[in-house]
């Protein structure tokens, strides 16, 4: 029965049409950011538009309940956790309001994410250029908060630079218009109390002038504090909006953002400076500037051997990385005649030279550039570096990179030193730091590797806090340096800003906020960064000992390492990126938080830790948490930390069966396998469903399939053969593995793969399954409903018939990519023996098998000419295992094809998911992000092309037209081909 609904939430419900979550489960996935905190809300309001977020904080305000707004949650401080209710504004308030080309501004919600902003500027030929690496999914507002500066500021400058203005309510209600005034406030258009906060804030800076000139540092990453030098008179006329921004929702509550926009970058080179010490890197960083790039990013050799080992980043390193360096310095040029940037790449290698730097040279002057010119190269290397962050977090150890002295800011003649001095410092407490990012500004992100669940770490913690910020008074440089202050760096201020500006901060937030009311305990009077209560893994934090189903090995922790598979997400939220590659389809269709892996990482740390209450792993709310999870894998690939959902649905899966057996649903799709042939014997019986509305009424009530859909009509005559070897005797050997899907459904997809292969000069093989007659499955459809043991029962016969090809070199080839794959992924979960890994590395996809075969001059077909372009969807899994491209490399093998690729991500009908009638909904909103707009663009003699069962069904339903396997349009190529030559 579900909890009674407070009296706060009861109303809050009343007033507001958007989403209002109080329960365990939601407000846990609002209790921690991207830093190493949580703190778990009260509730979480999900407004529809900006009125109701303003209901929201006065309802709260009412109730005697602090607020804290919330962008895309990937503060590094603590800044977006809080105990009272959290706003958050990315779902709907993130409209582009107003947009002036000719003087390049424009008014954005705060909810905007900088990715999507950018996306509807750029037809404009602008952009907003302060590029954090979060920009996928950093909302404007909440750089605003931050302060934040990206990896360009060395000529775009921070988010106060690029600010003009920005409405906002202040905890009272007050609605004012923050941005330029004169001192004497003359026609300024504010209510009494507004100009009177003005006024008093204007005569506080005139007050303080000198005590700010003397104690604030001088160096443009300083986003510490409340920016008070935006009051002082020599910086007349004041613009107020600088006082907001960097005051992490605790002075104001932002309802819409003016922006300074800029021509956007048409030309640019990269040079990476290559330095086999990384105090030289940083000694030459200083001079490097002096060429005026955009940017001079530092990646270090421990960012670089981690890249190494993440399958998206090795093709970059490759490319980009000459030997083993200690460091790179990525340095940037985009003047707008590229002559000029090609000169400056010219002037960088000489002035290297002149360093003292030569491939040739010992390690501490051993170095040079390696040129990039090439776009798509340019792109990769950015990608990289922006994804620095989680590269770092991508350790499996306990131990992780810790965000607390990450910012701090030197001057560029003093970062040598200061960074030597450093890594003293953490050896002298027992470890070790990584550094990479902004070296242009002395602006380094520096993380020592630390176990936060441990008393003495925690410890080593404070004190390397300590001599870090000692180090930068020093230096006279700045604690907070880009990412704001939240819990992690306010309790420092008084140390690093002295106890009078200590007070000036004090004064502003009791004179905008009296009450305490937004965002209390960030900048003044905050907790002690080290206070254990408020860490993601307090002094409590246990998770028991719990069973699992798959291997887990590689991870630390409970479960066979489940838990730290669980724990890799570090909430950094790469998985709410809006487009770009496949992760996270559910997110993209939904904008809920819940629907991220992020969302559901969260959900599953909170269950096996016992803060979600007893079995929760199983539970009906860990069920809701996962059902929009389309098992698609891309979080694998695309999260950097690797975090795997898909693998971590099927524990679930598990559970739940255990604990609560199966729904008729989850019978029918599992056991498939099971009654497939008997079903296809009988197939005008199977399909009688589709065909009457009475029967898909009936299984939509009892089992849970959409009336809506049509299910995959089974074949009378499936794919079945009597022989086990076709082709040439001489040929090279291949095994083909026919699925239940294409076996079952569609059976010229198989017969199209043996003629093609046949054709090709190949010698197929089609064993007879090991033990018996039933067809070869690869345990599929049982993991989706978490039927472990059965999977494994089904892959074992595979493994038993496949193994002697295996052993001997023998490629076994499949069609459908979720089903051979599971060969590449699972299988290695359930089995860790000779056979089962030697049959695993043998799984080739059809195009990768054709692609190999003829790179290496073996491939015989002989193929003609079908049409003028080919649209190509790819399956999920094919791009979460870097094998989408051998099929459009395929496809080019036919003459005259224009292949063209579809940038979608997830097609939304995911195996079973899309004939669920509770996520049919879902799913094709998922489908229509991208996919199905593409299909009904193309004309109709585009042949649309789809490897994956459900993909091809999905497009049917959607856009009417057919889409087919490569098999077969290789196979009317080869028809095209045998017409074309004279008879014989």
């Amino acid at each position: 029965m579900p909890n009674a609904k407070t009296p706060l939430q009861a109303k809050l419900a009343r007033e507001i049409s958007g989403d209002v979550l109080f329960d365990r489960f939601s407000r846990g996935r609002y209790a921690t950011d991207a830093s190493f905190y949580q703190i778990m809300p009260e509730g979480v309001v999900v407004p529809r538009t900006m009125d109701e977020a303003l209901r929201a904080l006065a309802i709260a305000r009412d109730e005697g309940r602090i607020v804290t707004p919330r962008g895309g949650g990937t503060s590094q401080c603590g800044q977006t956790v809080n105990s009272g209710i959290v706003i958050d504004f990315s779902k709907h308030l993130n409209r582009l309001i107003s947009l002036d080309v000719e003087n390049r501004t424009c008014v954005v919600e705060p909810g905007i994410v900088l990715d999507d902003l950018n996306r509807q500027l750029k037809r404009h030929g602008l952009w907003f250029p302060v590029d954090v690496s979060t920009a996928s999914r950093a909302t404007i507002g909440g750089m605003a908060g931050n302060n934040s500066c990206g990896g360009r500021s060395l000529r775009y400058g921070t988010m106060r630079d690029n600010t003009r203005a920005m409405d906002a309510a202040l905890a009272s209600g007050t609605l004012l218009h923050f941005g330029e005034v004169p001192r004497d406030l003359a026609g300024v258009d504010a209510p009494d109390d507004g100009l009177a906060l003005f006024r008093d804030m204007l005569d506080l800076g005139e007050r303080e002038a000198a005590e700010i000139a003397d104690k604030f540092p001088k160096v443009q990453r300083r986003v510490g504090g409340y920016n008070l030098d935006a009051l002082v008179p020599r910086n007349a006329p004041s613009n107020m909006a600088h006082l907001i921004v960097g005051s992490e929702g605790t002075l104001a509550f932002t309802t819409q953002v003016e922006l300074k926009l800029w021509p956007i970058i048409h030309n640019k080179v990269i040079g990476v400076c290559h330095f086999g010490s990384f105090y030289e890197a940083m000694d030459a960083a200083q001079h490097l500037v002096k060429l005026r790039p955009i940017a001079v990013e530092l990646v270090d050799r421990t960012m670089i051997a981690l890249g190494r080992d993440i399958a998206m980043f090795k093709p970059v390193i490759a490319a980009a990385v000459r030997g083993d360096p200690d460091a790179i310095l990525v340095v940037e040029f985009a003047e707008e005649d590229q002559a000029e940037n090609l000169q400056l790449l010219k002037q960088l290698t000489g002035l290297m030279s002149d360093l003292g730097f030569g491939w040739n040279n010992p390690p501490r002057k051993w170095g040079g550039v390696v040129e990039i010119i090439e776009p798509r190269l340019q792109t990769a290397i950015a990608d990289f570096r922006a994804a620095g962050l989680n590269v770092m977090m991508s350790m499996k150890e306990q131990g992780k990179p810790v965000s607390f002295v990450e910012d701090c800011a030197v001057p560029l003649p003093h970062l040598a030193d200061y960074t030597d001095r450093l890594n003293a410092v953490f050896r002298k407490h027992g470890t070790s730091g990584t550094m990479y990012a902004h070296a242009s500004e002395g602006c380094l992100h520096v993380r020592p590797v630390l176990n936060l669940r441990l008393d003495k770490d925690v410890k080593a913690m404070r004190a390397i806090a300590e001599e870090a910020f000692a180090m930068v008074r020093e230096y006279k440089g700045s604690h907070s340096g880009e990412h704001g202050d939240g819990i992690v760096r306010s309790e420092f201020h008084e140390a690093m800003f002295g106890s009078r500006i200590v007070a000036d901060f004090r004064e502003v937030k009791h004179r905008f906020d009296p009450d305490k009311v937004l965002n209390p305990g960030k900048i003044v009077d905050p907790p002690d960064m080290d206070d254990r209560s408020l860490f993601r893994y307090p002094p409590d934090y246990r998770v028991g000992e719990l069973k699992t189903v798959l291997d887990w090995s590689a991870y630390p922790g409970a479960g066979g390492g489940f838990q730290g598979a669980v724990e890799m997400c570090n909430n950094n939220g790469a998985c709410r990126k809006l487009e770009g590659g496949v992760m996270c389809p559910s997110y993209r269709a939904t904008r809920d938080e819940k629907d991220a892996t992020r969302g559901r990482a969260n959900t599953l740390r909170l269950a096996i830790s016992g803060q979600l209450g007893p079995d929760a792993l199983a539970s009906d709310e860990m069920v809701e948490t996962l059902k929009l999870c389309v098992s698609c894998k891309a979080c694998r690939h695309e999260c950097p930390t690797g975090v795997d959902m898909a693998k971590m649905k099927i524990e679930v899966l598990a559970a739940r069966a255990g604990s609560k057996g199966l729904s008729l649903r989850d019978r029918l799709v599992a056991y498939l396998p099971r009654y497939a042939s008997l079903a296809s014997r009988f197939a005008w019986l199977a399909n009688a469903r589709n065909n009457s509305a009475m029967l898909r009424a009936l299984l939509e009530k009892f089992a849970g399939i959409s009336a809506k859909r049509a299910l995959p009509a089974f074949r009378n005559e499936p794919f079945r053969v009597d022989a086990e070897v076709f082709g040439p005797p001489d040929g090279h050997e291949v095994v083909l593995f026919a699925d239940t899907f294409n076996r079952s459904y569609e059976p010229e997809n198989v017969e199209a793969a043996l003629r093609v292969l046949v054709d090709g000069g190949f010698r197929v093989h089609i064993p007879k399954p090991a033990g018996g007659n039933r067809p070869l499955c690869c345990g599929r459809t049982f993991l989706s409903a978490g039927l472990v043991d059965q999977a494994r029962s089904e892959l074992d016969r595979l493994v038993q018939t496949y193994a002697p090809f295996a052993a001997r070199g023998v490629p076994i080839v499949g069609l459908e990519p979720s089903c051979l794959l599971t060969l590449r992924d699972e299988l290695l979960s359930l089995r860790k023996d000779d056979a089962a890994k030697i049959v695993s590395a043998h799984a080739l996809l059809f195009e990768e098998f054709l692609v190999r075969e003829a790179q290496a001059g073996r491939l015989q077909l002989k193929l003609g000419a079908i049409g003028t372009k080919a649209l190509v969807h790819g399956h999920c899994h094919q791009k979460s295992f870097g094998a989408f491209k051998p099929v459009e490399q395929a496809l080019r093998l036919i003459p005259d094809l224009t292949v063209e690729t579809v940038d979608s991500s997830c097609c939304g009908m995911a195996g079973a998911f899309g004939y669920g009638a509770d996520t049919y909904d879902a799913s094709i909103e998922m489908a229509e992000l991208s996919l199905l707009p593409a299909v009904r663009r193309a004309d109709q003699t585009t042949v649309i092309v789809a490897d994956g069962t459900s993909c091809r069904h999905q497009i049917k339903d959607g856009t009417t037209r057919e889409a087919i396997h490569v098999t077969r349009v290789l196979a009317m190529s080869l028809d095209r081909a045998k017409s074309a030559s004279p008879s014989t």
